[in-house]
């Protein structure tokens, strides 16, 4: 269930798909509006995170390094959110390399709950 909740970036992208098509084509603006500032806004708290000074010398555990990654992964879901909200419809090619991004994002959660594990176990011996 851990990896499934580090999966957030795809659910979200996905669930932008579906949130446009409830509404009439001639008024999605807004929740296109919505939508991307709240997609935007999932990266503040990941830059925080970044910025912070202890942030690099918590522990051995390279969690730095995921951090990235996940930072990397949160613009490609803007860019996917933005995709799908737009393009009526989404042409399978698209649709495609999001089911690879849907991929890369299970295999991101399943390395970030493996170094988590790892760091838990690391990080409480040097404290």
């Amino acid at each position: 269930s851990q990896v499934c909740l580090r999966m957030w970036q795809y659910l979200w992208a996905h669930a932008a798909y579906h949130l446009v098509r409830w509404f009439p084509r001639t008024d999605r603006v807004k929740i296109r509006l919505v939508l991307f500032l709240f997609s935007a806004a999932f990266l503040v708290p990941q830059f925080i995170v970044l910025l912070l000074d202890q942030s690099t010398r918590y522990c051995n555990t390279d969690l730095f390094n995921i951090c990235v990654a996940s930072i990397c992964f949160t613009f490609f879901m803007i860019g996917f959110s933005f995709l799908f909200t737009f393009m009526e419809p989404v042409p399978w090619q698209v649709k495609f390399v999001f089911h690879v991004y849907g991929l890369g994002s299970a295999i991101l959660g399943i390395v970030l709950l493996s170094a988590v594990i790892e760091g838990e176990q690391s990080c409480v011996r040097h404290l």
